[in-house]
């Protein structure tokens, strides 16, 4: 028997699901409202606001830190973690999607009958029913922004913006717009929104912290030190999780320490450090403490004690370099220049993971060899920070120019330096010369032995600890998988990277052309390179030979001119990146000063004296200045140089020639468009006489060809172009001219002909000695082997007794050269021609064979190899053969 209570319950449970059922989003009652909003906040929701959380946790697990910089305030500028976590925000937004599709109520409630409050009233006019749209809204907002999608974002918040101007959610919806402008770099537009935020009244408590933090990103990303501070004080208060409390005081520390408040920054970081963070910001405040301090102060000896100290724990292994830059920091304070260099230089040697602090040191490093002048350990290391940095890095532009400009300069000094040497052992008389030799080898021997000995003791050293750290991991767990040990695996990793550098995870890691590896041994490629690696095997000499120490020395006197030539190109070429990289005028007068007294003869001694005579004039040192001025106008008079300083208005002058050709040329390219092709060619050819030298002959040259081409045939304009083309052929005309003649060998091949015609027999011999081949010119891509088995067979059938020989040879980058050979006589090969034409089925796979088949001669043959135009000795074979 049914139980009756089972009964009424069951009957009570299936009204409310048919009243539920019947609470669409198009009705507006109490039951719908309670329906939509329960199930908007409680299930769609909550999945979605879930999904955005386990985004964040998966993009704060992904993001890394770089201390060497100051924090952002905020970590979702990196585009490598928006990726990451992609997956996340697309789910955050299709539940924020559904709520709105399936639970936004815009339908309008029954209005009460008789008079209406105000909040009625409010309440009717309302535009949306369900209280967790506007939500679902900034979900959708903040998951795009996440994501970088900062255009979706935009539309999203701009929604909450217009649609719930009486909400909360309008003020959340303007900090997070104003965080797109950030990122977005449209400061301007997040200055404007953020100062009409300050100005409302209305604006909601518990938002000012989002508020001050937006603020300071803002200000931060333009360098507004001050403001960025001041936001971020007035956040910390309202801060409650741990994580970013640290985070903004981090960055309050660094900001302190970079605007020379260093006695804020020390109790900043000190006041870290005591908050126990993370083991990676523990470290970093006790490394930035170390450079707040003041040098030579008690404090300053205490923390260089304490960063000694922590040089010794295991754990800092991977942190040294970031340590030994702290204490070159406290010794540079303290005025200890040698024994700073001496720290940095550790940091340089020491650092195998953390390239931006590789970077930093090394920076550090050149710039202390820059201001001392000292360039070539300054060149050297501002290579190594482009090694280490990117263009993210501040003044990655500045660092990059400063080591091209050295580049430059080291370049010439190295030059200079190593020609004097080669020149000074090449001087030397042939037993001296030995012995110096010898004395070169025996060092370098000492030194392989030295290092060798250095790097057993290394390697026992590494092993032994090893051993230790092995036994000291191993305690209650004996047996385990070696790199079940951490510390196993973290000091094997930083040897193998003191040894090999960073490497990829890939195959032939060893290799530096890795290419090689990828081809066979039978393929071209292969044998190429193997070709090439032979001949670098006898170039590179054992350098404890004296054959390694010879092959550069200029022995002979042509070689001694040669090497003495370098010199001097050096010296100029220095002075001139010192004034003009470098902008120090005072090294570059003191290396040309060298220059002369060291060389008084040389080929550059115009324009030093002239660089002299300026440069002393901007250093206003008028007696050096006038000494180089009267050198120039006694020892070259007639210079341009001496002209300019003798004359004010002689460079005036040669503007306004410069200016006369150019309008000269705009005439005569007025005249061609006008057609007046007569008068352009008298120009063209005045020009020559007018100008010249002028760059723009070659304009006058061109347009003179076109002007040709408009009122003669073909031929004749073919041949003006090659005029052209051989008179300027470094010149974009020239490039012009050859397109125009390729365009007409294809629309007119006659002129071709005739081209070939003259240029053969200008290139070619006519000779009547044998011996004579018949040669087949073809594509490349034409079946060599097949052409071959033919005319083998051909010669079978026809020319048993001719004891013919077939031969093939590369001729330039498209096309074969096959030779059928040697005939003793001019015609017997034409009769074998004759033959072979009349059978044409034997090359009848052949393309254009009436143009590629001929008779040559062996030297003749040689000029077609160079010239590789077997059309233009085509025409020459029809004239002398047939």
């Amino acid at each position: 028997m049914v139980n009756k209570k089972f009964i009424h319950l069951a009957a009570i449970f299936t009204c409310s699901i048919i009243m539920l059922m019947s609470c669409s989003n198009q009705k507006n009652t109490v039951a719908s409202r309670w329906f939509h909003n329960l199930n908007a906040h409680y299930n769609v929701l909550f999945n979605g606001q879930e999904s955005f959380k386990k985004g964040l946790k998966r993009g704060e697990t992904n993001y890394k830190e770089n201390y060497s910089r100051t924090l952002p305030i905020f970590t979702y500028g990196d585009k490598d973690v928006a990726k990451s976590i992609t997956s996340e925000m697309d789910v955050a937004i299709k539940k924020a999607g559904k709520l709105i599709t399936m639970h936004s109520i815009k339908a309008k409630p029954k209005q009460k009958k008789g008079q209406q409050t105000a909040q009625d009233k409010e309440f009717y006019n309302k535009t949306e029913y369900n209280k967790w749209v506007d939500d679902a809204y900034l979900l959708i907002g903040k998951a795009n922004f996440y994501k970088h999608e900062f255009p979706a974002a935009a539309d999203a918040f701009n929604l909450v913006n217009r649609e719930f101007p009486k909400e909360e959610s309008h003020y959340i919806a303007l900090i997070w717009l104003t965080r797109i402008a950030s990122e977005t770099g449209e400061y301007k537009d997040a200055e404007r929104i953020i100062t009409a935020l300050q100005a409302d009244k209305k604006f909601p408590k518990n938002q000012k912290m989002d508020l001050y933090s937006t603020i300071a990103d803002v200000a931060l990303k333009q360098s507004n030190f001050e403001l960025t501070i001041k936001n971020l004080n007035l956040a910390l208060p309202l801060v409650d999780q741990r994580k970013t409390k640290l985070r903004y005081m981090y960055i309050l520390a660094q900001l302190y320490q970079q605007t020379g408040k260093l006695k804020d920054a020390e109790l900043m970081y000190t006041k870290i450090i005591h908050k126990n963070p993370s083991y990676e910001m523990n470290f970093n405040a006790r490394i930035n403490l170390a450079a707040s301090v003041e040098g030579g102060s008690k404090n300053a000896e205490f923390v260089s004690q304490k960063l000694k100290k922590m040089l010794k724990d295991e754990r800092n292994i991977d942190f040294q370099d970031q340590i030994y830059y702290a204490l070159g920091n406290i010794e540079l304070k303290d005025k200890q220049e040698k024994q700073a260099i001496e720290y940095y230089q550790k940091s340089v040697k020491v650092s195998t993971i953390n390239t931006n602090q590789k970077g930093l040191s090394c920076i550090t490093l050149a710039d202390i060899y820059y201001d001392k002048n000292n360039f070539i350990p300054a060149q050297a290391y501002y290579d190594s920070a482009l090694l280490n940095i990117n263009e993210t890095y501040p003044n990655f532009n500045q660092i990059k120019t400063k080591s091209q400009s050295l580049n430059l300069l080291v370049g010439n000094l190295n030059t200079i330096s190593r020609e004097d040497s080669l020149q000074r052992v090449a001087l030397m008389p042939e037993a001296e010369r030995l012995k110096f030799i010898e004395t070169l080898i025996s060092n370098v021997q000492r030194k392989e032995a030295e290092a060798k000995l250095a790097e057993t003791q290394r390697l026992q050293e590494y092993y032994s600890n090893q051993q230790h750290s092995a036994n000291v991991g191993d305690v209650g767990g004996q047996g385990k998988w070696v790199f079940y040990n951490p510390l196993t695996v973290s000091s094997g990793m930083r040897d193998f990277q003191l040894k090999w550098g960073k490497r990829r995870l890939e195959d032939n890691w060893r290799r530096k052309n890795k290419g090689m590896a990828a081809f066979g041994s039978d393929s071209p490629e292969s044998a190429s390179s193997d070709k090439k690696s032979d001949q670098e095997k006898k170039k590179k000499l054992d350098n404890k030979s004296v054959e390694f120490y010879m092959q550069d020395l200029p022995l002979t006197d042509s070689l001694m001119v040669a090497s003495k030539q370098k010199v001097l190109d050096a010296y100029y070429n220095g002075g001139q990146v010192y004034k003009n990289e470098l902008k120090d005028l005072a090294l570059a007068t003191a290396l040309y000063e060298q220059f002369l007294k060291k060389f008084p003869d040389n080929n550059y001694k115009l324009p030093v004296y002239f660089q002299l005579f300026n440069m002393y004039t901007t250093l206003q040192q008028a007696d050096k200045a006038a000494y180089y001025k009267n050198l120039l106008i006694s020892s070259y008079p007639e210079s341009m140089y001496t002209k300019m300083l003798l004359d004010p208005n002689y460079y005036k002058q040669l503007l306004e020639k410069s200016k006369e050709v150019d309008r000269y040329y705009e005439s005569t390219y007025t005249l061609y468009n006008t057609g007046q092709y007569a008068q352009v060619i008298d120009n063209s050819n005045s020009a020559y006489t007018k100008f010249a030298k002028d760059p723009l002959l070659a304009k006058f040259a061109f347009i003179k060809a076109l002007a040709v081409g408009k009122t003669s045939d073909p031929m004749v304009f073919r041949t003006e172009l090659n005029t052209v083309i051989t008179t300027f052929p470094k010149d974009e005309v020239s490039v012009r001219a050859k397109e125009i003649i390729a365009f007409l060998n294809s629309y007119k091949p006659e002129t071709k002909v005739q081209d070939d015609i003259k240029a053969a027999e200008v290139t070619y011999i006519n000779v009547e000695t044998p011996p004579f081949y018949c040669a087949i010119v073809v594509d490349k891509k034409e079946d060599i082997n097949q052409i071959v088995f033919d005319l083998i067979n051909f010669n079978l059938d026809n020319f048993t007794n001719d004891h013919l020989e077939i031969n093939n040879e590369e001729m330039g980058k498209t096309q074969k050269i096959i030779f059928i050979k040697s005939f003793p006589t001019k015609e017997k090969g034409i009769a074998y021609y004759k033959t072979l034409v009349a059978k044409s089925e034997t090359l009848k796979n052949i393309k254009g064979i009436s143009k590629t088949l001929f008779l040559i001669t062996p030297a003749n043959m040689l000029l077609l190899e160079k010239e590789s135009s077997p059309d233009s000795y085509f025409q020459f074979f029809k004239k002398h053969f047939l």
